[in-house]
Order: structure tokens, then sequence, then C-alpha cells
């Protein structure tokens, strides 16, 4: 009879969702606080404690006393849940060992299995031996076999998440090790190609600079030897034109009244005259005046 019910009301919560997988919650992988429901006499909460111990001694592991046996613990379990749901465990366990199938009938109570899956808390039932199942098995997020592989499924090993850990930043290590190395390769690369673009363009600006004093340096010395040429030019005329050195061949310079006499048309009879030669001057009189009657009458 109790199977026929058993059944019945599995049907009835499978119906309602009760047992979905899209409603389980995941046990979280480093729980700090757990709390155990279970008897404080029996050899199960023994096994938990010692299981979480041998693997991590820093979980904080709280033991709620209730009934797990008889008409009443059913109840007793479902007020319990509810005391602890609020108290920010990390993961509770719901656990009892083997027992007959009358035994284990409390956790397969309605109330019960509605409660479980009311909690906010994630869940893990661990009732019986490996081949029992119960209802609260079925809406818990997580079954385990046994009250030991509970005590398995929450306690992480310490030593090996440090092994993790270590591994991990070793391999976060390498990785920015590894980039380090790409982006200085990269600079590096950068630098020397702006390098090279640099001496390219001081060697091209070096030549055409060299270029442009070279042709300014042409330019300015036909300017200074055109310069030198006219000046040369001028000294030849100047020299050439040298009073003294007219003097010095032959000629005399002749003024009246401190003005120079060019032309016997500009003088008379009488006049006083100075005559200049290179070594010195000769005063005299006009005796006489004779106009050429044309140049071929010159004889210097």
């Amino acid at each position: 009879m109790l199977h026929i019910m058993l059944e019945k009301l599995k049907i009835k919560l499978q119906g309602e969702g009760l047992f979905a997988a899209e409603h389980k919650r995941a046990i979280p992988p480093y729980c700090k606080r757990i709390c155990v429901l279970t008897s404080k006499t029996g050899a199960v909460i023994k096994d938990i404690i010692r299981t979480v111990r041998n693997k991590n001694k820093l979980i904080n592991i709280d033991v709620v006393d209730v009934r797990v046996q008889g008409d009443t613990a059913a109840a007793d379990i479902v007020k319990a849940l509810l005391a602890v749901d609020n108290l920010s465990y990390d993961c509770l366990i719901l656990a009892r060992g083997g027992g007959s199938f009358e035994d284990l009938m409390p956790f397969n109570d309605e109330k019960l299995a509605r409660a479980i899956y009311n909690v906010t808390t994630p869940i893990i039932s661990a009732v019986g031996h490996e081949t029992d199942y119960s209802i609260a098995d079925f809406v818990a997020d997580a079954r385990a076999a046994t009250p030991t592989a509970a005590a398995e499924l929450v306690a992480y090993d310490v030593e090996l998440v440090k092994a993790n850990l270590a591994e991990t930043i070793m391999r976060i290590g390498k990785k920015v090790t590894d980039k380090q190395r790409y982006y200085t390769e990269r600079a590096t690369s950068a630098i020397n190609a702006m390098s090279d673009k640099a001496l390219r363009l001081v060697d091209r600006g070096d030549k055409k600079l060299i270029a442009i004093t070279n042709k300014m340096s042409e330019k300015l010395s036909r300017l200074l030897a055109a310069k030198e040429n006219a000046c040369s030019n001028i000294l030849t005329a100047l020299e050439s034109n040298n009073p003294v050195k007219l003097l010095k061949s032959g000629y005399f310079k002749v003024t009246s009244m401190g003005n120079v006499i060019n032309s016997v048309n500009n003088i008379k009879i009488g006049d006083d005259i100075t005559v200049t030669g290179v070594d010195g001057r000769l005063d005299c009189t006009v005796n006489a005046v004779k106009p050429l009657v044309n140049k071929e009458e010159i004889n210097l």
C-alpha cells in the first residue's frame, strides 16, 4: 500500500515540476559554510565531518540536530529547513544512514518535498545507501549516494586548489610574458623602421642641402668674378685717364684765373695763363692765338 501511495505522490510532484532539472541550483564549487541536517548521535555526522576535514580544514560546518526516523521526523526537518535557509549558508546537506523502507519514509513526505523545493539555498540529499532512493533525492538540487559522498561533493581539496591556482598563475604569467615579448618586438621593429626612415630623410636632406650650397657657391663665385672684372675695368679706365699719367707723358694743364682752358677760342692775346706740368708750372702771357683750320694740322 505504501509503495502505491509513494508512486502516486511521485507522479503528482513530477507533474508539478518539482523534479525538473531547470529548477535545480548548482552546488558551489568552493563552499565556506555548510549546514548538515541530521541526527547528532548517529555515525553519519561523524563520517561527514571527518571526510570534509580530511580534504579541507577551512570549511565551517554547522550541524542541526533533527529526527530522521519516525512520524514527526518530516515535520522536524521542514521546521529546521525553514530556520536555516536564511542564514547565508553556501550549501545544506540533508543526511541519514541506511535503513528499511519504512525507516526512510519521512524523506518521502510531501510537505518535506515542497520545503526542499522552496528553499533558496542549494541542498544535497544524502539518504540511505547507494541503492536507496527517496522523493527528497528527486527534489533536491543534487543527490549523493551516501552521506560520505555528500561530504566529498562539498569539500574542495585545498592542496588541489593551490596547485590549480599555481598552474593558473604560471599560465597567466606565461601569457603576460608572451604578450610583453610580442609587443616589445613590435615596438622595436617600429622604432627600427622609424630610425631607418629618419636616416633616409636626413641623408636625403643632407644631399639636398649640399646641392643647394654648391649651387649658391657657384652663383656667388660667378657674381664675385663678374664684380672683380668690372672693378678691374673701372681701375683700368681710371688709370688710363689719370691726369698724372698724362702729365708724365708730356701733356700740360693750361688754366686761366683757375679755369681750365680746353680751347684757344677761350683765350685772347694778353691773357695771363698758367701751364702746369708733372714737375712744376709756368706763368705765361699769351702773345698770339692761332686757331686750327682743320684737325689734320694737329701734330702731337
